[in-house]
């Protein structure tokens, strides 16, 4: 009797173990770091969590949620990104923009949407790949960034760094606003 109940308290322990390390190692694979820009030569990192149900894509748009962490704090924040224009009345957000990119012989869309028209200076460009997510989120009238730089995964980190600069050395895609007829 003692022995089996030594076999089952070993058990649990391997169980609760393996659980602690697939709950960690998870973790660790959905925190991305962004690097923040500021216009004032301000640099930051600041960790984005998501998880596997954060990025849903639908037939008019893709939901993605972010939890991010900052000097302590936890703040959530939800993206409704319409696939066309006219489903972003109720969402806040135009796509303004599209990109095509080839990757090791990959096709990639980098969508570019704008939000924040009714403010003077609150226009905001968030740019934006289904497989991965987020890419980049500027400020259109301050000049400050955030950049996603890091995944966890190596492999992903060069395919993210690649699409960045794709987007940031296309000066009009990355600057420009769209020309809407409103």
């Amino acid at each position: 009797m003692v022995k089996l109940k030594h076999t089952i308290n070993w058990f649990l322990s391997l169980v609760i173990f393996t659980c602690l390390l697939a709950c960690r190692t998870k973790t660790q694979e959905n925190t991305y770091t962004f690097l923040e820009v500021h216009r004032n030569h301000y640099i930051d990192t600041v960790l984005w969590q998501w998880t596997d149900t954060a990025l849903i894509e639908t037939d008019t748009v893709f939901h993605v949620s972010y939890t991010e962490f900052r000097r302590g704090s936890e703040f959530d924040f939800n993206y409704t990104l319409p696939k066309d224009n006219k489903y972003m009345v109720s969402y806040g957000y135009e796509l303004a923009d599209s990109l095509m990119v080839y990757y090791e012989k990959e096709e990639l869309v980098i969508y570019k949407y704008e939000a924040g028209h009714q403010i003077g200076d609150g226009l905001m460009f968030t740019y934006f790949e289904p497989s991965i997510g987020i890419l980049l989120i500027k400020s259109a009238s301050w000049g400050t960034y955030a950049r996603l730089i890091h995944t966890g995964d190596s492999k992903l980190d060069k395919k993210v760094f690649y699409l960045n600069e794709q987007v940031i050395s296309n000066e009009s895609f990355f600057n420009e606003r769209a020309n809407y007829s409103r």
